[in-house]
């Protein structure tokens, strides 16, 4: 290798986004320097790390830089257990403060003891390096070190817990280089935020690298993980699956192959192995999939009892798949019990889910009618997402959840808007935001319920909810009777609530339905049905959602006896919204839909028929009309006969 000073690959004035040659010089650099990096192993002892990389660690260095190309410099790594991944990082971070003058690091640990353990390796790694090589030399003591180039490091830990001096980590500091680890084991989110905001956001040459398992959905980790997918033009997520370490497998020919090995793939292994080839690339083969089964359910494939292999697979499904994860959304499982499969709503992101929607954001003003409402410049700016407009002969509900309504720990108000049809219901567009005001969440509602024209209006009025339908119910007598007719005429809104209707609630059990109240106040005994009513619909495909941010809500969605709720601080309003909007299409629309036979598909086949085709059809539905009263006419007029005769016997 050459000496590291001679040529510095990373401190080229390229600025922020690599180039690809600069990015391959510097992997040449790195993958030579791994042959004096020393680790110690727990199968092999001490060895060069260069020796016995595996395919895990060799997909992180590649998706570096490959994000370092696209001006990214912030990496989230998602792993499995003993993938290495924290063994790679350290001496990525070591050569990368050794190779630019004056930066300052940082290795944050979740404990002491790792802490210390992982500074002991850098220290001894480092003192192994050959002379030949002239790395910056390196002094260092309990808390960190410093290099002969000017560079220095920190090592801190995180806590695994909320104290009192959580909130202390980064502060009096700045870094630009850090290499966080198992940040599922982070307990304080204060200490992720305070140690964010000592990170540098504009130096060419910064860079974060955090890895962890998996863990709880709701954790640190997993939401540093979800803002990470969001914020794609600043970070990056890798995830490394139980399937790229070659050891990681049962050879053909031996015992346990033909325990785990030679019964017949399943359907459910079927479609894990088809989604990991469509999502990385990667084909899974017999002998990694007979290792997989002994890893995670190795009770079903042993002599045991019935009683013995159901608790093996139990215990698979809640643990074993964060442990080796097939794919990054198994990394996180729930405290509770999940309320709906993460294999159908991962099923549903693939068929349904659509990331072309209109966005939109609201200016509300101080009147309604002065509201204007404009596309969204930034995805954190969009308030509304629209993946289907208005259509003529649409029937739709609009299902409301205020901030704080159904849950006093949510604070953000969202709705639904859904499309009715026989057979199904479709969300068309979903609004959510946490920086609405009651009386302009009415609003807000009173325009989609105006755009959208055939709706009606299913509002959860616990708590905030009486406000927003207070202010609704008054505009609406302003807007039709009141004192902004005029101004409302002139501006083409004269019938803007014409076709609009509210939910009347009913028990389910009632004689008579809708003679109840208007509107619905979720508790926990109706809320159950509610919230398995809308599983069931999204297990038989009768509910076909567009929005990946729903999708992500219900996976947090969890289950402990009569309480399903959002685990830990994540929200569920946009769940909330749509179960109540499920609610109100069975009580209301769909029962005549179900007797005029509007199913989805005829609705589509209807849209699809030319002019021609559609004048024929209404034609027919005339001439049809005309007879079938005719007829009725002639059995009235027979009716009206025999019964005249039988008076004059």
């Amino acid at each position: 290798m050459t000496a590291v000073h001679t040529r510095d690959y990373a401190t080229e004035d390229t600025g922020e986004v690599w180039t690809p040659d600069k990015a391959k010089a510097y992997r040449d650099v790195f993958m030579d320097f791994l042959n004096y990096w020393e680790v110690a192993t727990k199968d092999h002892g001490n060895v060069m790390l260069g020796s016995y990389i595996n395919g895990a660690q060799v997909k992180v260095v590649d998706q570096i830089f490959a994000g370092l190309q696209e001006g990214i410099h912030d990496f989230k790594i998602g792993k499995g257990r003993q993938q290495g991944i924290s063994s790679i990082c350290r001496p990525f971070t070591t050569l990368w403060l050794a190779l630019h003058e004056g930066a300052r690091g940082a290795f944050v640990l979740d404990s002491a003891v790792h802490m210390a353990e992982a500074r002991r390796e850098v220290e001894h790694s480092i003192s192994r390096l050959p002379s030949r090589l002239k790395f910056p030399a390196f002094k260092s003591n309990r808390y960190g070190g410093a290099f002969a180039n000017g560079s220095a490091v920190n090592f801190a830990q995180a806590g695994t817990k909320e104290t009192a001096s959580s909130g202390g980590l980064g502060r009096g500091s700045g870094t630009n280089v850090v290499h966080g680890s198992e940040m599922c084991m982070w307990g304080s989110k204060e200490a992720v935020v305070s140690f964010n905001k000592s990170l540098a956001k504009t130096w060419k040459n910064r860079l974060y690298l955090w890895e962890s398992t998996g863990r709880n959905i709701g954790s640190v980790w997993w939401q540093m993980w979800q803002r990470a997918r969001v914020n794609d033009l600043e970070e990056a997520t890798i995830f490394t699956g139980w399937y790229l370490i070659a050891a990681n497998r049962l050879p053909r020919g031996t015992a346990k192959f033909d325990r785990f090995g030679t019964p017949p793939i399943t359907p459910a292994e079927a479609r894990r192995i088809a989604e990991v080839e469509d999502r990385y690339g990667v084909t899974i083969d017999i002998e990694q999939l007979a290792w997989i089964r002994k890893e995670t359910d190795p009770g079903a494939y042993s002599d045991a009892d019935e009683d013995d292999a159901a608790v093996a697979e139990g215990q698979e499904d809640e643990y074993g798949s964060r442990e080796d994860p097939w794919v990054e959304e198994e990394m996180f499982t729930a405290d509770g019990s999940n309320f709906f499969s993460s294999e159908r709503l991962t099923e549903i992101s693939k068929t349904h889910v659509r990331d072309d929607f209109k966005p939109w954001k609201f200016f509300t003003g101080t009147e309604f009618l002065h509201m204007s409402i404009e596309p969204a410049r930034f995805k954190r700016d969009t308030q509304l997402r629209v993946w289907e407009e208005p259509k003529p002969d649409g029937v739709y509900i609009v299902a409301a959840d205020p901030a704080y309504g159904a849950n006093e720990r949510n604070d953000r108000s969202a709705a639904q808007v859904l499309r009715c049809f026989a057979d199904k219901i479709e969300q068309v567009a979903e609004f959510a935001s946490t920086n609405v005001q009651p009386h302009q969440f009415a609003w807000i509602l009173a325009s989609l319920m105006g755009w959208y024209h055939n709706t009606r209006l299913m509002l959860e009025i616990n708590g905030p909810g009486v406000a927003v339908w207070q202010e609704y119910s008054s505009l609406k007598r302003i807007i039709t009777t009141g004192y902004l007719k005029p101004e409302a005429d002139e501006q083409g809104l004269k019938n803007y609530f014409a076709n609009t209707k509210n939910y009347l609630y009913a028990r389910p059990d009632a004689l008579v339905p809708g003679g109840g109240s208007f509107h619905h106040k979720t508790n926990g005994p109706n809320k159950v049905p509610m919230m398995e009513r809308m599983r069931d619909f999204m297990t038989n495909g009768g509910l076909i959602i567009r929005s990946r941010e729903l999708i992500d809500e219900m996976r947090a969605v969890t289950r402990d006896g009569d309480s399903i709720k959002a685990e830990g601080d994540d929200h569920d309003d946009r769940v909330l919204a749509m179960a109540m909007g499920i609610l109100c299409w069975e009580q209301n629309e769909r029962k005549t839909m179900i007797a005029s036979g509007r199913t989805r598909e005829f609705e589509a086949s209807k849209a699809r028929m030319s002019m021609a085709d559609q004048f024929q059809l209404l034609s027919k539905h005339h001439l049809d009309t005309f007879f079938k009263k005719k007829q009725g006419d002639r059995r009235a007029a027979n009716l009206l006969a025999r019964q005249q005769a039988w008076r004059g016997r």
